[in-house]
């Protein structure tokens, strides 16, 4: 039990950006519909998730020194991999922040975005 919930803390971002996802395109279903601040709401949305992943990720990366195997060797976490995903993450935030003043995303189509 004790190393499912290691696992678990160590894909705690991963986890964090897929309940995220789940959350914007909820939003977008049930309120977003009529709203006319329609994408300012949607991109809250998407960088509170960027950030609660990146400040998951960076407590993961101080307690990862080295491979680390999870979920029973099926994932490895590594600094080169936490890397990588900072770096996604990140640009991730750049291109919401870009996108918001984009008049080529549609309006109807905000959310998907």
């Amino acid at each position: 039990m004790e190393t499912l919930i290691q696992s678990l803390m160590l894909t705690l971002p991963e986890m964090l950006l897929a309940l995220g996802l789940m959350l914007l395109l909820g939003a977008d279903l049930v309120l977003l519909k009529r709203s006319p601040r329609r994408r300012g709401i949607a991109a809250v949305i998407a960088l509170g998730t960027l950030a609660a992943a990146g400040l998951a990720l960076g407590g993961v990366a101080h307690r990862v020194t080295v491979a680390t195997p999870v979920f029973s060797a099926m994932i490895v976490i590594d600094p080169f991999s936490n890397y990588f995903k900072m770096l996604f993450l990140t640009a991730a935030a750049i291109v919401v922040l870009l996108s918001l003043a984009s008049r080529e995303i549609e309006e109807h189509r905000a959310s998907e975005f």
